[in-house]
């Protein structure tokens, strides 16, 4: 037996090349996580979302379920990739400041687009406002959307507090970003809302329009000083973030065509609360900028 893979990103393409040995993580319905090194890979059924850790199987979710891994063993099915599409997740950044004719040409329209995208972010988070769940189960977008109900929930409370914080240290980018640095490891989950708020940030710093680099630079050389904070999956995906590989999902964003309803579809679905705290981050970001 082996397992085909159908969809992987390059990011994961180059674990697996310089791995020899895979070993089972962790086990869980819709995921097998795999330790390649000190790296992750997650193997997924077929329509799972794409991540930079992703290897996309041809199993269904049953399927994927039915077969047997242990965590601590070396993974013993093997990987075909022939056929594999790999898919390059790297978002480069928009920063103008060297070019300042190509600055002074695109400005006007890469404000409009920037504000727009913004604009269509917030809606899309809005849309999460009539969520059948207590406030103690909801992600950042409770902050966003219901603040008076914020009290409700411990950790939204103490994300609402850093965020407060943060805002208030505008013009020192150490101390930036040395608060945002509290929301590692804050919430619950495999993914806690915080790191998937900060991966949102640095994916929202990388599509805004930023006169200089330095800021994030600071802040994902303070991210990676403090992933022990967190669990291996999470750390995992901070760890992609402040490498430049973000979920495929945040990629439809570049698209100045993107409609609310689209962004709102792509982003809803991704786990418990992840993908509409990654939205959070980005519009935060967005709205720093």
């Amino acid at each position: 037996m082996q397992l085909t893979i159908l969809q992987a990103s390059e990011y994961a393409f180059d674990i697996l090349k310089s791995t020899s040995t895979l070993i089972v993580h962790s086990v869980y319905r819709k995921a097998v996580n795999l330790k390649a090194g000190n790296q992750l890979l997650s193997l997924q059924p077929r329509g799972s979302v794409l991540s930079p850790i992703s290897l996309i199987t041809d199993c269904t979710e049953d399927e994927l379920a039915k077969l047997s891994f242990t965590a601590g063993k070396t993974l013993s099915v093997p990987l075909h990739t022939e056929h594999t599409f790999w898919q390059n997740l790297f978002l480069s950044g928009r920063n103008l400041e060297h070019d300042s004719a190509r600055r002074n040409f695109l400005c006007n329209r890469e404000f409009q687009q920037h504000f727009l995208l913004h604009k269509k972010i917030r809606q899309a988070i809005a849309m999460t406002e009539n969520s059948d769940l207590p406030p103690h189960m909801r992600g950042v977008e409770l902050i966003l959307n219901q603040p008076n109900l914020v009290s409700e929930s411990l950790y939204m409370s103490a994300i609402q507090n850093i965020l407060h914080q943060f805002r208030l240290e505008t013009g020192d980018p150490a101390k930036m970003a040395d608060t945002l640095c509290r929301l590692i490891g804050l919430g619950i989950g495999l993914t806690p809302s915080g790191d998937d708020f900060l991966c949102g940030f640095l994916a929202g710093l990388r599509l805004s329009l930023s006169e200089s680099d330095s800021f994030r630079q600071i802040l994902e050389k303070k991210i990676c000083s403090h992933l022990d904070r967190t669990n291996e999956i999470s750390a995992a995906f901070l760890h992609c973030a402040v490498s430049g590989q973000f979920s495929a999902p945040i990629h439809l964003l570049i698209n100045p065509d993107i409609t609310v309803e689209q962004i709102y579809l792509a982003f809803s679905g991704i786990g418990h609360s992840s993908g509409v705290d990654t939205l959070c981050g980005i519009s935060t970001a967005l709205s720093c900028s």
